[in-house]
């Protein structure tokens, strides 16, 4: 009974056609099949003409067309499913869904708007991924593909696309949202697709299918998979399966699904002839509370995953699309004929959401053809970065051997800390791609062949080539995730720094012990001239050290300054940050910018609740204004030194800032502000295990404190300009940045930047492996 398209169908051929379907159905004993047919006839007899004749081109001119390929059959068997259910979108209900976002935001991205249609005359706000332990996520109601109509009851149905990101961005801790429910749509696309592979493959032996329900811990689902469209795990086999489980998540505690499982549904939605991406997402979309259907392995999945459960495993081939973070991953290794090791594979980028295909172990050994079996840390790198989409990659997993060069990284890290002239011990770690370092100065040096890397305060550099007895470092930067962003260049080396800095603080000492001179005859000299001559000598005084006195020998003086730290570079590693970082202001400018933050953008940024031994007055509210505690209870905390990151002594009152109020801040999903001193930054490091973003703002000399604030006299700019750099000096290498600027303004804008970009998942912290 095949019906030619050009001809009109008739309602008793298409009745027949029904009947053939619910014969179908009849004789089958899979009861989700079943259960995905008899929703597909409910839907034919609410609309039957058009869906009839839709069901019957899709069954005689598709599925029983011999002529049309598999691929081909599914294809049309979804772009049916797309025609039959699109317009059903506008009748699916409005729900009004409140979140808290707390730490950890809504933990969702969107796309479309008015510039950015994903279709002619659609400009809607779509749902494209929602974070695992996000708000939306934790909550569960919300699905990828929902449309959001409106956010704290601004209108973004025909907006453009910023407009709708910023207000999403700007609706506070306790966010309203009415979405348009789309999750159907995919649900009842699947089942299209799940009953034309059924038809297709009738005559394939059932799999039992099991049910499983899971509650999400703390690692998550804690399973990767494989497979997909495009991306089959066993030829002829488009199913998603289990790859690995990992320990400590619900797959693990569960103990029911194993390596090798098959997964048919999540929630519902089936994962039957569908992409790895489509997979990807809608395991990551699920709630709390996750329901399974699957099948066990069988002995052709067991088989091929104790086969690359050895260490024997074959080389295998992967496909990548590079986006601006690059591909994900960090690689180490390459010298002494070792290979290319994958080391790192970052959270959320390309690599990760392949689903499981690439890990930790895994050695690299050819990129778009190009072997890299000879190659060295930084050509492996530079044929990474030069790789054009797609990336086709070659790997084979080798965990033993990557097993024993970890151990060889760790060792040498250990023999550095035991010597004293670690230059040789750098050399061999840097070689093998392991070391980053945070910038601590503005690199300003001339490099041969103007093959300079020019770099600022706070910058992290990925170190490629070092030797102690060169000037010049081969290096590049990175980003927040170790993502190269720059060109290879030449950075001035430690030695070279230093012995450029000692230079500096002979030059300036000479010019002023030649000022010092001059100051003592200054009664020669009218007022008018004195200051000329100090004018003329202004940019001496722009980073000098005003803290010698008159009693101070010269010998003495020249030689505190030459003891005093010279700052050069500091080791760092990349550290998964889980909670909100708090924010500390040091240098000119921080009262007014505190009071900015907290009022202006009172949504992200908060004070601590500070403790006192003083009695409340009248109107103050113990644990919202003050703790209020005796000052015997404070003295004896304080004396702990593990309660206080700083406390002092007003009026014979004890006033003190403690960790946790600052984490109490965090917990609500906002920046804990702190007005502390530099101390304060390093006890949170050490006594808490919390690393703030800590931003030094610096003026560019006094000169510019008098033109901020004409009241201001001259010799008090200086004072506070010399207390200014003293604070640099102390705690340079604690800064997560340093800031300068023309105007408030302009400072604080580029504050709230360097805040937001600090604000990853992800941080740079300092390391005591590996001393410069």
């Amino acid at each position: 009974m095949v019906f030619n398209y050009k001809k009109v169908v008739h309602l008793s051929e298409v009745y027949k056609v029904l009947n053939e379907l619910e014969k179908f159905q009849s004789i089958n004993k899979n009861v989700e099949l079943n259960f995905a047919i008899e929703k597909l006839t409910k839907k034919f007899r609410k609309n039957l003409i058009k869906a009839l004749i839709d069901i019957n081109d899709l069954y005689n001119g598709t599925l029983m067309n011999n002529e049309k390929t598999y691929h081909q059959k599914v294809d049309e068997a979804n772009f049916v499913t797309l025609n039959l259910f699109k317009e059903n979108i506008e009748e699916e209900k409005i729900e009004h869904i409140v979140f808290e976002k707390g730490q950890t935001g809504l933990g969702l991205s969107i796309t479309g708007g008015l510039d950015q249609p994903i279709a002619p005359n659609d400009s809607h706000i779509y749902v494209t991924n929602i974070t695992p332990d996000g708000a939306v996520a934790n909550d569960g109601r919300m699905e990828v593909f929902d449309i959001i109509l409106k956010v704290n009851n601004i209108d973004i149905t025909s907006v453009p696309h910023s407009v709708a990101v910023k207000a999403l961005k700007d609706s506070g801790n306790i966010v309203k949202l009415d979405v348009k429910k789309n999750n159907n749509f995919n649900n009842k696309k699947n089942q299209i697709m799940n009953i034309s592979e059924s038809l297709i493959n009738g005559s394939k032996k059932e799999e039992r299918i099991k049910k499983v329900v899971f509650h999400k811990s703390s690692e998550g689902l804690g399973f990767s998979i494989t497979g997909g469209i495009g991306n089959e795990h066993i030829p002829g086999d488009n199913g998603i399966y289990i790859t690995r489980i990992i320990e400590g998540g619900a797959a693990s505690l569960d103990g029911r699904i194993k390596v090798g499982d098959k997964i048919i549904s999540v929630d519902g939605v089936s994962l039957q002839n569908v992409s790895h991406d489509f997979a990807v997402k809608t395991l990551k979309s699920t709630g709390n509370k996750v329901t399974l259907r699957y099948c066990s392995n069988n002995s052709l999945v067991t088989q091929s995953y104790n086969s690359c459960s050895t260490e024997n495993n074959q080389p295998r081939s992967l496909t990548l699309i590079k986006n601006n973070q690059g591909l994900g991953f960090n690689i180490v290794g390459g010298e002494d004929g070792e290979p290319i090791f994958i080391s790192h594979v970052l959270p959320g980028g390309v690599a990760d959401q392949s689903g499981g295909h690439i890990q930790k172990g895994d050695v690299l050994l050819e990129v778009n053809g190009i072997s890299l079996e000879h190659s060295s840390h930084s050509e492996a790198a530079q044929t990474l970065k030069n790789s054009l989409n797609p990336v086709n990659l070659t790997l084979q997993y080798r965990p033993n051997e990557y097993e024993a060069f970890e151990k060889k990284l760790e060792q040498l890290r250990n023999d550095m800390i035991l010597v004293g002239n670690n230059s040789k011990y750098l050399e061999e770690i840097v070689s093998e791609g392991e070391v980053f370092v945070k910038a601590l100065f503005d690199n300003d040096f001339s490099s041969p062949q103007n093959r300079m890397l020019p770099f600022q305060y706070g910058d992290i550099l990925h170190l490629i080539s070092v030797n102690e007895n060169d000037d010049w470092w081969s290096a590049e930067k990175v980003n927040f995730s170790g993502e190269s962003i720059s060109e290879k260049g030449l950075i001035p080396s430690k030695k070279k720094v230093e012995k450029k800095e000692k230079q500096r603080r002979r030059k300036e000492f000479n010019n002023n012990k030649k000022m010092n001179y001059n100051l003592e005859v200054k009664k020669k000299f009218s007022k008018d001239s004195y200051w000329k001559e100090v004018r003329r000598h202004r940019e001496d005084y722009t980073g000098t050290d005003f803290t010698t006195t008159e009693d101070d020998s010269d010998s003495d003086r020249y030689s505190l300054t030459q003891n005093e730290t010279i700052f050069t570079y500091q080791t760092v590693k990349l550290h998964h940050i889980t909670y909100k970082r708090p924010v500390v202001i040091l240098g000119i400018l921080k009262d007014r910018i505190i009071d900015e933050l907290v009022t202006k953008y009172s949504d992200n940024f908060a004070l601590s609740i500070p403790h006192t031994s003083r009695l409340p007055r009248e109107n103050e509210v113990d644990g919202k204004d003050y703790y209020f505690v005796s000052k015997e209870q404070m003295e004896r905390d304080v004396k702990s030194n593990n309660i206080f990151i700083e406390a002092g002594q007003f009026q014979n009152n004890l006033y003190g800032t403690s960790i946790a109020s600052i984490i109490d801040v965090a917990n609500t999903g906002k920046h804990c502000i702190l007005d502390v001193s530099g101390n304060a930054i390093k006890r949170l490091e050490t006594q808490a295990n919390i690393h703030p973003i800590a931003i030094f703002v610096r003026p560019k000399n006094f000169y510019q404190l008098i033109e901020w604030d004409v009241s201001l006299l001259e010799e008090d700019a200086k004072e506070i300009y010399k207390r200014i750099l003293k604070i640099e000096k102390t705690f340079k290498d604690h800064f997560t940045t340093i800031i300068t600027g023309p105007s408030f303004d302009n400072i604080l804008e580029k504050i709230k930047e360097v805040i937001y970009y600090n604000s990853q998942s992800y941080a740079w912290i300092p390391t005591k492996n590996i001393k410069f």
